[in-house]
């Protein structure tokens, strides 16, 4: 376990579930320790999954300072930079990333459990310019996503379906005319479980908004998000939208249904 007994230093522990909210030491999935001076612009993060090292991140608290464009009107870049390192559970170094104003920068490796090199890629801006990919005996292959985010199994026309047959428009809501939008937020894990749904943005009305939670909260299961190749937990905000149907549309409804 990291020990730290300069003075100058100071360090804060956070505990952080599945969905990166934050709990108590017995609930916790990672524990996150941050690192800092007082008189340094540099920072450093450990996380601790299970007590095992997961991950480092050293970043700069304070901007660096870039001059660049003309000679004749050069312009001052604020950068801030920050470098991560994550292991896996056998301690093994996985993967080595930097970013520079939260876009991923410069060369990007990962490895295999032994340390041979897995793929690198040059990244700029969120980018990849340019990827080799390797067997474990160094033979080039075809690179794999090098990030996907998870999305609802047979894609958004099947949401879509699921939403329509699914979801009823609360009758006091319809007859008041109200309407809005409700956002949900849910957390899945590395296997494409969903869990932990809750209203993140409030439509104003709590019976949409106990609507809205109640047809999403019957997801199944969700596409798992892909980071660095990995299988990673996620979280999904799916914003679910009532609209008082036309009047017209109504009619026009109605006077099908007779005839049929």
């Amino acid at each position: 376990m990291l020990s730290i007994t300069a003075l100058s230093q100071k360090i804060s522990t956070k505990y952080l579930d599945q969905c990166m909210g934050e709990v108590d030491s017995v609930n916790a999935y990672l524990k996150i320790v941050s690192d800092y001076s007082e008189d340094s612009v540099f920072c450093k993060k450990y996380e601790y999954q299970e007590g095992k090292l997961v991950g480092i991140m050293n970043f700069k608290r304070a901007d660096s300072l870039d001059w660049t464009g003309h000679h004749s009107k050069p312009q001052l870049q604020l950068h801030k930079v920050s470098e991560l390192v994550y292991y896996r559970e056998s301690g093994a170094k996985y993967a080595e990333v930097k970013f520079v104003n939260s876009k991923l920068q410069d060369t990007l490796k990962l490895y295999y459990p032994d340390g041979k090199l897995k793929r690198w890629s040059f990244c700029r801006g969120d980018s990849i310019i340019e990827s080799e990919c390797f067997t474990n005996s160094g033979e080039k292959i075809s690179c794999q996503p090098l990030m996907k985010d998870g999305e609802f199994p047979s894609g958004s026309d099947e949401m879509s379906a699921f939403l329509g047959k699914n979801l009823v428009y609360p009758q006091e809501a319809l007859r008041q005319e109200r309407g809005g939008t409700v956002y949900i937020k849910f957390c899945v894990s590395e296997t494409g479980k969903v869990s932990n749904f809750r209203v993140i943005k409030s439509s104003g009305s709590e019976d949409l908004d106990a609507e809205a939670l109640r047809v999403i909260s019957m997801i199944p299961n969700w596409g798992v998000s892909i980071q660095y190749e990995m299988r990673v937990v996620s979280e999904q905000i799916i914003p679910l939208r009532f609209v008082i149907p036309d009047e017209d549309d109504d009619n026009r409804s109605n006077r099908k249904r007779k005839r049929n």
